[in-house]
């Protein structure tokens, strides 16, 4: 059985093609589709009419926790040896199955594949491609493209991933992160399997929004800050992970400068637990200091290290 798994909250426009999209796509294999409403506003049971009491979907109501909460209700619901994972507001396009289980049956744990990017009339913007075509190759070939430039992509809806190797090792999203917790996700998978498959072929609709989190870091509200700064716990996950080391200095540099410009908008820090926030996860992040300095294959320029340790230190705000 396969177990698509699709956190929900308020995604009212686009949950019907998302769900479409399975029954259409999966439609030659047995499977089920679990919906996590995280205390939505929505009626989610009149959104899916077209689909309701048919015994492949399961509707499952929990209050507002997050995506990882979500996600985690979802894996511990699943019955299926094979795990999707689908945002409601993306869909599945093209998606070859028989491909993605050949792989499996040759001793994959984990396969990978590439998605399309597309707008809110779900015109194709971008495909966006794996630099590698793999078949049962060691994990370690994929450890940049997933944690570093990011080809693959720490995401979990471009991936297919074991339910038994998901729940030997306990394995559940970190619910105290909001930013780059598929990445935790992965990385903590990764860590308990050593053969990967990577099929260069564009699967899933990943739709682009304008206020998505990261899109709305230029003028972010305080709960947006709190959500982006979060990226510290998941990077206090991360150097803890059992990769390569080039990888997680990779990501402690991409972090630190991440949060160096959240510090630079203190002018949005309009109440004091915000600012309490921020500042207690600076500690934190302080000990990357020297990564984000001395790591010579990160992708910041020499004035982009500078304006970050000002930024970081308070000496400028911009």
């Amino acid at each position: 059985m396969i177990s698509i798994i699709i956190p929900y909250f308020d995604s009212f426009s686009t949950i019907h093609k998302a769900v479409q999209s399975v029954f259409l796509e999966f439609k030659k294999y047995n499977f089920e589709i679990i919906v996590v409403n995280d205390g939505s506003s929505d009626n989610l049971e009149a959104l899916l009419v077209d689909f309701y009491g048919n015994s492949r979907l399961k509707i499952i109501n929990q209050v507002n926790q997050g995506v990882s909460s979500a996600r985690n209700t979802g894996i511990e619901r699943a019955r299926g040896k094979y795990i999707f994972f689908l945002d409601a507001d993306d869909y599945f396009n093209k998606i070859n199955l028989k491909e993605i289980f050949k792989e499996f049956k040759m001793g994959s744990e984990l396969v990978c594949f590439g998605y399309t990017a597309v707008d809110e009339n779900y015109h194709s913007k971008k495909s966006l491609l794996p630099n590698l075509n793999l078949h049962i190759a060691n994990k370690r070939l994929i450890y940049h493209d997933i944690f570093c430039e990011q080809t693959i992509g720490g995401h979990v809806t471009n991936k297919v991933f074991l339910k038994e190797i998901i729940s030997k090792n306990n394995l559940l999203f970190p619910e105290n992160v909001d930013f780059a917790e598929d990445l935790v996700f992965c990385g903590q998978y990764i860590e308990h399997i050593q053969n990967v498959s990577v099929i260069q072929k564009s699967m899933y609709g990943f739709l682009l929004h304008k206020e998505s989190i990261r899109g709305s870091s230029q003028h972010p509200t305080n709960e947006q800050l709190i959500k982006l700064s979060s990226i510290v716990d998941a990077n206090n996950i991360f150097q803890n992970l059992d990769i390569d080391s080039y990888s997680r200095h990779w990501f402690a540099s991409e972090t630190f400068y991440m949060f160096s410009s959240l510090l630079a908008k203190n002018r949005f820090w309009v109440d004091e637990s915000t600012k309490n926030v921020l500042i207690s996860k600076k500690n934190y992040i302080r000990k990357e200091i020297i990564t984000f300095l001395f790591f010579p294959h990160s992708r910041f320029s020499i004035f982009q290290k500078v304006l970050g340790i000002a930024r970081f230190w308070g000496i400028i705000n911009k």
